[in-house]
């Protein structure tokens, strides 16, 4: 879960019964960088990855 504050991030980490809020960087990867079919790529105005930097798994836009 990401919970957005002005500029950090705070996302959620879940550990048995207990969350702990976290703030991570976010992914510095975008659809320039990155392109996804489909998505047309706008170097002005790009769409930033979802996840925090150094998430697991394939960048989500």
């Amino acid at each position: 879960m990401r919970i957005l504050g002005g500029d950090q991030h705070f996302w959620l980490r879940w550990q048995d019964r207990t969350r702990e809020p976290v703030e991570l960087p976010s992914c510095p990867v975008t659809t320039n960088d990155d392109p996804v079919p489909g998505i047309e790529e706008d170097p002005d105005d790009p769409d930033y990855c979802l996840p925090f930097e150094h998430h697991p798994g394939p960048h989500r836009f």
